[in-house]
């Protein structure tokens, strides 16, 4: 990229633009522009960011009155993402830098200012406005390179989510959409949004602009502060794509003049069919606000009381909870966040808690060619079924279990004897793995099994003889803890006390009715079991 590029100087302050105050305006930009030219030190550090800003305020006030289509639409691109838009058109180039030249001889006209020479050709040559080697431009939230799509932990929980961001990264789908993630937190939302940009990283060309909802709500403001919501609202709108990362946050502090700003952005974002992807933890229907901005609460108290209509109200609907009055998103707003693809992340699976518990432990903290014994895998069983789904939570544990085993010199089985002492009730012996511990296990795992089902572990592996019924349940279960969850016969044996034949011939039974699709309330039973292994 060009050094003077690179360098290029803050964009100027910008106020709201109105066509009778654009004299006072084009005055600071002048000054602006002039200082460089001024300054031998500066001399080439001239600033395309100035100038694309000074052509984007032109189009209202001067060029929709020239009735010329061609420029104007040409000039609608003019703005920071001029690297991409260019690419290698020479005469476009060339176009461009006239429209340019021409809008500051009128500037220079109408102040009479002749002692400025801007000298077009010299100062923004055809090099300075090449595409960049590296054609994705991040503005904001970088992409975290340890977030990949190869170790995002996918599942019935969040395959759907998975599959469509990861097309968007690799540029499958054409037209851009509102894109919705939500689901409590902890689940991956964020992961799939910092790979997705990684993998963007290596082909993609355009502008992305990535906010967490807290820095956006803060910049958003910033630029209230500032007098500078044009330029801003500009620069979300050009994005090619926008990413606004726990847009909850923003919401919780928002008031009327965000949710129109807001709301002014993703409309004309949605009209030109461009990428915005936004995350919450939960549906927007969902929200209602105990606590809102001091300011927003007296407001809508204010319009209760005088009975005014709130379906006309924007950000959000005051709802009466007896004495209390909360707080829930407007429709209108709603069904601008719901436009385009919704994607649901709900709580992990047992598995998958399993498999982003074991991927990290071993790539951190344990060697890579480490086999896990049968007891370690009935431990981390017991673990995974009595800790948060929240995987943020579960690394947290994992980085527990990495410094136990690095630190304190103990092996995985005791370092996860101690951890289950933390973060559950189990009474374990510090160092035998007995018998109690295994029966442990496969109880938490059978009572999932059952979920639904009217049936109970007690029943089912009771002393007493049970009937068919049950027998067919019980069979089906030995089956799917060999199948699914890789017991084997002499383990399952041990733990009921049974022999080793029983076990055997349920595992037959079962294989034989599965395949041959023989017993069709055997099946049906299978399936519901199956289901509860996965959900």
């Amino acid at each position: 990229m060009n050094e003077n590029i690179e360098n290029t100087p803050e964009i100027p302050e910008i106020i709201k633009i109105k066509c009778e105050g654009i004299e006072a305006l084009f005055q600071k930009y002048i000054t602006k522009l002039a200082d460089p030219l001024n300054d031998e030190r500066n001399k080439n550090n001239f600033s395309i960011m100035d100038i694309s800003a000074l052509a984007n305020i032109k189009i209202d006030c001067i060029y929709k009155q020239e009735n010329n289509e061609e420029i104007y639409n040409l000039i609608l691109h003019i703005n920071p993402t001029i690297y991409k838009k260019l690419n290698n058109d020479t005469e476009k180039k060339k176009r461009i830098i006239d429209i340019i030249e021409f809008i500051l001889n009128r500037i220079k006209q109408a102040f009479n200012i002749e002692k400025i020479n801007f000298q077009i050709e010299q100062q923004i040559s055809y090099e300075q406005i090449l595409e960049p080697k590296n054609t994705l431009i991040i503005n904001g939230i970088k992409g975290t390179p340890q977030y990949t799509f190869d170790n995002f932990i996918v599942d019935t929980s969040n395959e759907l989510a998975y599959h469509y961001i990861k097309n968007i990264a690799e540029n499958k789908l054409r037209d851009g959409l509102t894109v919705l993630l939500y689901g409590p937190t902890g689940l991956g939302k964020s992961h799939l949004l910092h790979a997705m940009i990684n993998e963007m990283k290596q082909h993609y060309e355009g502008v992305v602009n990535f906010y967490t909802g807290e820095i956006f709500f803060s910049e958003v403001m910033d630029a209230f502060r500032k007098k500078e919501t044009y330029i801003f609202r500009e620069q979300q709108i050009e994005a090619d794509m926008l990413i606004i990362d726990d847009l909850h946050f923003a919401l919780k502090k928002a008031n009327e003049g965000f949710i129109s700003f807001y709301n002014n952005i993703l409309n004309e974002r949605i009209n030109r069919q461009k990428w915005t992807l936004l995350t919450t933890d939960r549906h927007p229907e969902d929200y209602i606000f105990d606590i809102v901005n001091d300011t927003v609460k007296e407001y809508y108290e204010t319009l209760i009381q005088n009975n005014t209509d709130i379906q006309t109200l924007n950000l959000y609907i005051p709802v009466r909870d007896g004495t209390t009055i909360k707080y829930k998103l407007h429709a209108s707003f709603v069904s601008r966040l719901l436009s385009g693809m919704v994607l649901e992340i709900v709580k992990p699976t047992f598995m998958a808690k399993k498999r982003f518990f074991w991927s990290r432990l071993s790539s951190k903290y344990l060697n890579k060619d480490y086999r896990l014994t049968e007891e370690e895998n009935r431990l981390i069983d017991i673990f995974i079924s009595e800790v948060s789904s929240d995987f943020r939570y579960l690394n947290g544990i994992v980085n527990k279990v990495g410094f136990r085993i690095l630190n304190e010199k103990i092996s995985l089985k005791e370092a996860l004897i101690q951890s289950i002492k933390d973060y559950s009730n189990f009474e374990i012996d510090d160092i035998i793995v007995n018998r109690h511990v295994e029966e442990k296990s496969l109880k938490l795992i059978i009572e999932k099994l059952l979920n639904g089902l009217p049936y109970t572990y007690e029943r089912l592996f009771s002393t007493k003889r049970i009937n068919p019924e049950l027998k067919k349940i019980r069979d089906l279960i030995f089956y799917i803890l060999m199948e699914k969850y890789f017991y084997k016969q002499k383990q399952l044996a041990q733990v009921f006390n049974t022999d080793i034949t029983t076990i055997w011939r349920a595992r037959k039974n079962i294989e034989k009715i599965i395949e041959k699709q023989q017993d069709e309330e055997t099946i049906k039973l299978y399936n519901k079991l199956i289901n509860n292994v996965y959900n």
